[in-house]
């Protein structure tokens, strides 16, 4: 049996919002191929991803989108371009394209070689078809969602972030929570009264598959909701890995929701948006910690 595949190529920053935007249109088998820049302490452990990400333009990102057999794909291409021409407006999107064709049933689980276990500090983020002897506190994760496997450079980031900061006995939200990698991870790393929120039902459905694989459903939180608008409760951690856009928005929501004295950990920040993350939050926080991947990077606030 064919499936039919329809793959988008535009520039890899862009590729988060247009994955999100495709979920509205009720896309949400995906894979997202790139060629990023691996910091240096990570390059070994993604080095099998090379001569995939090999054939992708440097900057760009290629999102394949896969459809039953039946599907008229042609019918999804205007509103894929409808959406590009949209996101133009707020990101660089190069020049772009969008191809069709079909691919083997087979192929549909042939990705799964291409997911290994990733060490983070004392993490180990492990596919759930695969087997771990390490020894790091393992986080199982099912990639096949739109969310990944934990392995984009913003959420490594956070994850290394967490850790430094130290979780145990503290409360946290994740705001966006996608996965429901970090809010695991904060589990792992001793948290308490954890809550997970995301705006999007993939995401939610993806969280309780993770947070089951986990055995950790009891531990956690999960609010179907629009970032901490549904939420009353005051936290000594707030994660966010968020585009910045969103976390400008909701600066006023942080600073009500965070305990005195707590943490916000930022991800989803690009290198060249330094200056807006130090106009927006340096006024009222203090950045105590900052850590770059790639052409991305977090950053740990303190509210006093």
């Amino acid at each position: 049996m064919d499936y039919k595949v329809l793959s988008i190529k535009i520039k890899a920053r862009a590729v988060d919002a247009l994955v999100f935007h495709l979920s509205e249109i009720d896309i949400d088998s995906v894979e997202i191929v790139d060629n990023q820049i691996l910091d240096s302490d990570l390059e070994e452990t993604f080095s099998y991803l090379s001569d995939i990400e090999s054939k992708v333009e440097e900057g760009y990102s290629i999102v394949k989108c896969y459809f039953e057999p039946e599907t008229e794909v042609k019918d999804y291409v205007q509103k894929v371009n409808d959406i590009i021409k949209e996101l133009e407006s707020f990101f660089e999107i190069g020049q772009y394209s969008i191809t069709s064709d079909e691919v083997e049933d087979d192929y549909l689980n042939n990705w799964k070689q291409y997911y290994k276990v990733i060490e983070i500090v004392n993490l180990a983020i492990v596919p759930e078809w695969e087997e771990y002897s390490g020894t790091k506190e393992m986080i199982k994760i099912e990639p096949a969602y739109a969310f990944g496997s934990g392995s984009h450079e913003t959420t490594l980031i956070c994850l290394e972030l967490m850790q430094k900061m130290g979780l145990k006995g503290k409360s946290v939200v994740d705001v966006g929570c996608g996965s429901g990698i970090l809010s695991i991870a904060a589990h792992k790393l001793g948290a308490k009264n954890i809550t997970a929120i995301d705006i999007d039902e993939l995401a939610i459905k993806s969280s309780t598959h993770n947070f089951e694989l986990n055995n950790v459903s009891d531990k956690i939180k999960l609010v179907l909701g629009n970032l901490l608008d549904n939420v009353d409760d005051g936290f000594d951690v707030i994660v966010s890995n968020i585009v910045i856009n969103v976390l400008k928005n909701m600066k006023e929501d942080l600073k009500k929701r965070l305990n005195k004295g707590g943490i916000i950990i930022l991800s989803g920040i690009l290198e060249s948006q330094s200056e807006d993350l130090i106009k927006e939050f340096g006024e009222d926080f203090t950045i105590i910690e900052r850590k770059f991947m790639g052409e991305w990077q977090g950053a740990v606030l303190r509210y006093e």
